[in-house]
This record gives structure tokens, sequence and C-alpha cells, in this order.
């Protein structure tokens, strides 16, 4: 099997347990996908492609502190590899400026780089 096609299954796998019953499966896959934004030549587009925004959007709802944080720091990362307009038209900005009075300070401090980043690059 080709490393490009382990990607996108792997990639498919942790969409579809972003909405498991289980935190620790949720949690494991959005901090999965938050991982694979570290490598310099990651791109948002192949989340984009498989339908991984709505998901991520979901997760800034979760109970869980941190896989709001995490699913923050994702649309984050998706937003400053130029792709913020995607992050907008799947509805993120609601949930965004609810969580910036979040019972969290990460979760705070997070749905606020956000915004920020989203206003700095236009995308609303």
């Amino acid at each position: 099997m080709s490393r490009k096609r382990l990607e996108r299954e792997m990639l498919a796998v942790n969409i579809r347990n972003l909405s498991d019953e289980t935190d620790e499966v949720r949690l494991t896959a959005i901090e999965a996908l938050v991982t694979s934004t570290w490598d310099p030549e990651w791109n948002p587009e192949g989340m984009i492609e498989e339908g991984g925004l709505p998901a991520v959007v979901h997760c800034l709802g979760d109970e869980n502190p941190r896989i709001r944080s995490a699913a923050a720091s994702l649309l984050l990362a998706t937003a400053e590899r130029g792709d913020g307009d995607a992050v907008v038209l799947a509805d993120a900005l609601p949930d965004l400026e609810r969580l910036t009075d979040d019972n969290d300070e990460i979760v705070r401090i997070k749905a606020n780089e956000v915004i920020k980043v989203l206003q700095t690059h236009g995308c609303f």
C-alpha cells in the first residue's frame, strides 16, 4: 500500500472517529489530526475533501475541554494555511464565538486565536 493511500485511509478513520461515543476515541482522533498539522508540508485540503470540517466544528461543542481545544487548534491550523474561508463556510464562527466565554481558559484562548486569524485573513 502506498504511503499516500495509507495517509488518506488514516485521515478518513480519524474523521469518522470524531463522532465516536467514547471520549477517548474522539480525543485520540482529534489529537492525531492536530499532530498531523505539525508537518511543515501539511495541507488542510485532504481533510476538507474528506468532509472533515463539519466533524471538527461539531467537536467545538464537545463536553471534554481537551477535545474543544484540539478542535480549535485544528481550525486555527486550517485558517493559517489559507483555508479560513472553508472554516467560515463550515459554520464554525457561532461555536467559536460561544467558546470565547468557555469555562476552560485554554479553550477561550484557542477560540480567540482562530477568530483573530479569520478576521486578519478577511474571511468575515
